[in-house]
């Protein structure tokens, strides 16, 4: 029996197909035996200066104050001199246009400051209320109907919070009311004395006059169909915007020879709702 090393003629002239290959992770072998650890944990001290970086986004940045559009600038050059007198030379930036001078300040304070030299020198210009001024709506959910809104406004002022005008959910149906009042009584010769009365009304008595006129349309539409020879009905399904779908029950006929399209329910259903329940729902 030969060995592996032996000069034997049956080995001599054969390739083995054994190859060694470099090892990619032989840089990562270290010759401490330690056990310390290869990442020091402990806070390291450093200095507390921050490099800015021209790249780097400050989220607390002002956002840019809103443009004036300035008419009827006759001497640009005299009207530029005085801006820059009142904000300094960086303050703004301008821009022509054949309608309007759009000037851009630099600023919440500079755009204060421009917009009382253009209101107390009675320029013609517009521009808009900027964004860290803007009022904003809050709706407050799940409120019990006998919460009162001073409860809620002096609530809000003692977490120094300022709000311009609190309504309630029956004080938003009053406003709704006088809204629509126009419409409801336009053939009334005495319109603008029944709008007057609204206004007047407790709105424990707004919500029991809306109910009797609710009552007095649905008679009215029960006599119009009865009287009618056909009627078609039509449904409509849509999503709000509080994510519920909403089925619309609407009905078409003909009354005195007019062609009439009647709402007689809304109704919140399901998502998933099949024809079936649809049905079910309509005819309840």
């Amino acid at each position: 029996m030969l060995s592996s090393t032996s000069n034997s003629p049956l080995h001599e002239g054969k390739k083995t197909k054994t190859f060694i290959s470099p090892n990619r992770f032989a840089i990562l072998v270290s010759d401490v035996t330690s056990d310390d650890p290869v990442f020091d944990t402990a806070p390291s001290f450093r200095d507390d200066t921050v490099v800015s970086s021209p790249h780097t986004m400050d989220h607390r940045t002002e956002p840019p104050a809103p443009p004036l559009y300035i008419r009827n600038i006759i001497n640009f050059s005299a009207f530029k001199n005085v801006l820059i007198k009142t904000v300094g030379l960086d303050g703004f930036t301008c821009k022509s246009t054949p309608s309007y001078l759009i000037v851009r300040p630099n600023g919440r304070d500079n755009f204060n400051a421009l917009a009382n030299y253009l209101m107390d020198t009675n320029a013609s210009f517009h521009t808009f209320r900027p964004p860290v001024d803007r009022p904003f709506r809050i709706v407050i959910r799940n409120l019990h109907h006998s919460t009162l809104s001073a409860d809620i406004s002096t609530a809000l002022l003692e977490e120094g919070h300022i709000y311009g005008k609190l309504v309630s959910d029956v004080e938003y149906i009053k406003e709704v009311f006088l809204v629509t009042s126009n419409t409801l009584f336009q053939d009334f010769a005495n319109k603008n004395e029944i709008i007057k009365h609204i206004q007047g009304l407790p709105i424990s008595r707004i919500i029991n006059t809306i109910l009797c006129i609710n009552g007095e349309i649905s008679n009215q539409l029960q006599t119009d169909l009865a009287a009618a020879d056909f009627f078609s009905v039509c449904l409509y399904e849509s999503i709000d915007v509080t994510s519920q779908a909403r089925l619309e029950v609407f009905v078409r006929f003909i009354s005195v020879n007019i062609i009439k399209e009647e709402l007689i329910k809304l109704i919140t259903i399901s998502t998933q709702a099949t024809c079936d329940i649809m049905f079910d729902i309509m005819i309840c």
